[in-house]
C-alpha cells in the first residue's frame, strides 16, 4: 500500500464518520467559553448548539466543558518554582528529566520527584496554625 493510498483511505473514513459530539464541541469551545464569560445562560448555548446540528443537554454540556478543561489545563506545562506562603520551607527545585524517553517510562509519576519533596523540611509554624485549638 502506498502513502498516498493510505491517506485517501484515511480521509475516506474521516468522511464517512463525522467527528463526536465532545470533538465539535471542542472546536467551538473558544466561542462557547467567550458567550459564557459575557454571561449568557447555559440554556442559550444549549440551544445554538442544537442550532448548528449538536443536540446536547445543559448537563451534558457541563460535563464535555469540563472534560475539555481538564484536558487542556493536563496539557498546559508545569510552572517550575517554588509555591508561595506553603506548608514547606524548602521545596527543592525539580529539574527536568535529562532525557524524554526516562519521562515516558514513569510518565507524569516519577518516584523521584516524590523522593526529594520527602527531602525536604516541613515549615513547622504553618503546621502548627493548623492544629486544631482546645483539647486533644
Amino acid at each position: 500500500m502506498t502513502t498516498d493510498a493510505f491517506t485517501v483511505s484515511l480521509e475516506q473514513s474521516a468522511a464517512s464518520h463525522p467527528p463526536s459530539k465532545a470533538r465539535r464541541i471542542a472546536a467551538l469551545l473558544p466561542q462557547i467559553e467567550a458567550a459564557m464569560s459575557q454571561g449568557s445562560p447555559r440554556a442559550h448555548i444549549v440551544t445554538a448548539l442544537m442550532g448548528v446540528g449538536i443536540d446536547i443537554t445543559p448537563h451534558q454540556l457541563s460535563n464535555v466543558i469540563a472534560r475539555l478543561r481538564k484536558q487542556r489545563q493536563d496539557a498546559a506545562p508545569v510552572p517550575v518554582g517554588r509555591p508561595s506562603g506553603g506548608l514547606i520551607a524548602s521545596v527543592p527545585t525539580l529539574a527536568h528529566l535529562p532525557n524524554p524517553a526516562s519521562a515516558s517510562k514513569f510518565g507524569a509519576h516519577d518516584p523521584r520527584l516524590l523522593d526529594e519533596v520527602m527531602r525536604s523540611t516541613p515549615d513547622m509554624k504553618a503546621l502548627a496554625k493548623l492544629a486544631p485549638r482546645g483539647k486533644p
